[in-house]
């Protein structure tokens, strides 16, 4: 499927001024971009300068522009009634909202509302319900901030929506070639001794693939699938490609086998990626403990060479020491004057 998001933040100084930013996204690529500094929403993606072209930039931007100043008029009213329920007196204060829409495969719908204040959820579309729903003990606040009609509510679910996904279908028309390409991730797997914990720790990494969607998974003898890895989750690439990395801790003398499954839309059939343990992981010894003998066996064999070369019959310290030089001459000039 695709997906239309717009992120807008709300940000209110202790001077009272409130900024706004809001950033949209289509799969998770940037394409346009607004601030209220500037009052103008700027294309960002070479897909939407193509699709402004062909639809009437001024009218794209136009409404894209008031529906954002709309925004922040009423928020404001929002924000202040907040930071009055919440006694915000002193601080910077925080409201964001993200709202979207997905088309999915099989040309099903979804939208999607939901707003956070101070880091905190406040409230979010139940697209099942067609309800605003308030976050766990948030109800009393929102009923205080937020009044919510069934107007605005059938607003969301049928107009709204269907401006959404008209628009997420424009954008998918002009920007087919990257909203639609599929790049096959490079997958590699190694690892990496922690001497520390005496552990061995396996990753897999999966990078410069595109859509984001992409299953990983670590498995042991081809049947158990490990649901312990550490994992950052899916992240961004410079060239809006994405990366994943999967990480599990095994103990050196661990004999079994581990391999990474990665599935991903741009693939014909799931890569399966079998570790082999590098040439400093091998047989249950990491490389600081192969340092660490060697050194020792080294520093033993010294020791006994200085003992033997003590002990050895034979060798005795002479008592005998030449005569400084000095000396020697100055005996050798007394003889010849006498």
């Amino acid at each position: 499927g695709h997906v239309w998001k717009e992120y807008i933040t709300f940000t209110e100084g202790t001077d009272g001024h409130l900024n706004m930013v809001a950033v949209d996204m289509v799969n998770d690529i940037q394409t346009a971009y607004y601030d209220n500094t500037i009052r103008r929403y700027v294309l960002k993606h070479p897909c939407m300068e193509e699709l402004a072209r062909v639809e009437d930039p001024d009218s794209w931007a136009r409404k894209a522009t008031e529906f954002l100043l709309r925004k922040e008029q009423h928020n404001k009213g929002v924000i202040g009634r907040l930071k009055k329920e919440t006694n915000h007196s002193s601080g910077v204060f925080v409201y964001q909202q993200m709202h979207g829409c997905e088309l999915n495969d099989d040309e099903t719908t979804t939208v999607f509302w939901k707003t956070s204040f101070q880091g905190e959820d406040f409230s979010s579309f139940d697209k099942d319900k067609e309800l605003f729903t308030p976050a766990a003990g948030k109800a009393q606040i929102r009923s205080k901030v937020c009044r919510v009609t069934k107007a605005w509510i059938n607003y969301i679910s049928e107009d709204w929506k269907q401006e959404c996904i008209e628009g997420l279908k424009k954008h998918l028309l002009y920007g087919k070639e990257t909203l639609e390409r599929k790049v096959a991730p490079e997958v590699r797997v190694y690892d990496r001794p922690d001497s520390e914990r005496n552990l061995i720790m396996l990753t897999c990494m999966a990078t410069g693939f595109y859509p984001r969607a992409v299953d990983m998974t670590w498995v042991r003898d081809g049947k158990t699938k490990m649901d312990n890895a550490h994992t950052d989750g899916i992240l961004p690439n410079e060239d809006e490609t994405h990366q994943i990395r999967k990480t599990i801790e095994i103990d050196p003398e661990d004999k079994r086998n581990y391999t990474c499954w990665v599935d991903h839309s741009s693939l014909e059939k799931q890569l399966s990626i079998t570790w082999a343990p590098s040439p400093g992981v091998k047989s249950g010894i990491t490389v600081p403990v192969v340092v660490v003998i060697l050194v020792l066996i080294l520093v033993l064999l010294i020791t006994g060479f200085v003992i033997w070369r003590k002990k050895k019959p034979g060798v005795k310290k002479s008592d005998y020491t030449p005569a400084q030089r000095r000396e020697a001459e100055d005996s050798s000039s007394n003889t010849s004057s006498n």
